[in-house]
């Protein structure tokens, strides 16, 4: 599968995670909800990083004498500024997790 077809899929899974979290009491489930997003966030930080380099690798050979030396940079300050807030999130769910106490088991239904 693609990278992109394994984004497709992280979308999928993203967008059945907010409906479920709607649809059922989930206290119980939001320790191991939040360690399970923070190491996907943090898988997403690393193919951001690969993907900067691709990014960066395309542009250096597109580069023409009318190419702009601006857009290379202003690409990676932009790419830059999404790992950035990548890594913000990975921290925020690892405090939200701590928050959250330990992890406990999700409430049994009757």
């Amino acid at each position: 599968m693609t990278p992109y077809g394994h984004a497709a899929v992280l979308l999928a899974s993203a967008r059945a995670l907010e409906a479920a979290s709607h649809e059922a009491p989930s206290d119980g489930a939001l320790g191991p909800t939040l360690a399970c997003l923070e190491q996907a966030l943090d898988a997403i930080t690393q193919v951001t990083l690969h993907l900067t380099g691709q990014v960066l690798e395309r542009l250096r050979l597109a580069s023409t004498a009318s190419a702009r030396p601006e857009t290379e940079a202003d690409a990676l300050r932009r790419l830059h500024d999404m790992r950035a807030l990548l890594d913000d999130s990975v921290e925020a769910c690892s405090v939200g997790r701590a928050a959250a106490g330990p992890f406990l088991p999700e409430p049994r239904r009757r």
